[in-house]
């Protein structure tokens, strides 16, 4: 396997890396509709994941929008133990849950708060090395979207943040 540093980060990553969102499955919805990726099951993905570590994929890119943070569920399980060995990316959808007229900071900041500890949570993880805007934030919303994503990063819970 071949490795780059990414960016300017100072991560080395495998050349090739594991996009996550396939991995996920199928789940239900609460009004009992199925949706994501058919033909998967969670113990495959799993060793899909281990099997990319064995040779040596050190990337793997998942979001909590991927099948309701299923995908960094599994990721979290596929990591217990040989988390050191990652670079995990994730990404986080800054509008989700907030009216585009509605203008409130507050209710913006915790979202983002929210879904970085939720993230943390499903993927078992004290950190994450990437973390990734899973959509353009609203015009009045970059300001404060670009101060939390620092602010998290000052706090250990992000390595790295990337807008772009």
């Amino acid at each position: 396997m071949k490795y780059r540093t990414l960016g300017q980060t100072g991560l080395r990553v495998s050349e090739i890396g594991l996009g996550a969102f396939p991995i996920s499955g199928m789940q239900e919805r609460s009004d009992r509709e199925s949706f994501g990726w058919t033909g998967t099951e969670d113990a495959e993905s799993i060793a899909l994941i281990h099997r990319c570590e064995a040779l040596g994929v050190n990337l793997i890119d998942t979001a909590e929008g991927y099948v309701d943070g299923h995908s960094e569920v599994l990721t979290g399980r596929a990591l217990e133990g040989r988390r050191s060995r990652w670079v995990v990316a994730t990404k986080v959808q800054p509008n989700l849950g907030i009216a585009e007229d509605e203008m409130n900071i507050g209710a913006l900041r915790d979202r983002l708060h929210q879904a970085c500890h939720d993230s943390l949570e499903r993927i078992k993880t004290d950190y994450i090395d990437v973390y990734q805007l899973h959509a353009i934030p609203y015009d009045w919303a970059m300001e404060t979207v670009m101060e939390v994503l620092e602010k998290l990063k000052q706090d250990g819970k992000i390595r790295w943040y990337f807008d772009q």
